[in-house]
């Protein structure tokens, strides 16, 4: 019972995910309270954590600092909200 309490947050966090993978195109990265690595470069989540997620092309765990191209044109560096 305590493990379910546990995991419930992460199983509502992918089944969201998943529904909107179904839709638009998601790059999940790692924020400054994560469990991911202290320092930057942060680690992108591993994949299994989102089993239903992962069934879609469109769902991309990518590590923080993440450089990628919007639509084809413009050119983002975004970061996960920590202090440089």
């Amino acid at each position: 019972a305590q493990e379910q309490l546990l995991l419930q947050p992460l199983q509502s966090t992918d089944t969201l995910l998943a529904q909107l993978c179904a839709s638009v195109p998601v790059d999940l990265m790692p924020g400054p309270d994560d469990p991911s690595t202290a320092s930057l470069p942060q680690q992108p989540f591993n994949v299994t954590l989102f089993p239903y997620a992962t069934r879609y092309d469109s769902f991309h765990c990518v590590p923080n600092p993440y450089r990628c191209l919007l639509e084809g044109r413009v050119q983002l560096m975004v970061l996960g909200g920590q202090q440089l």
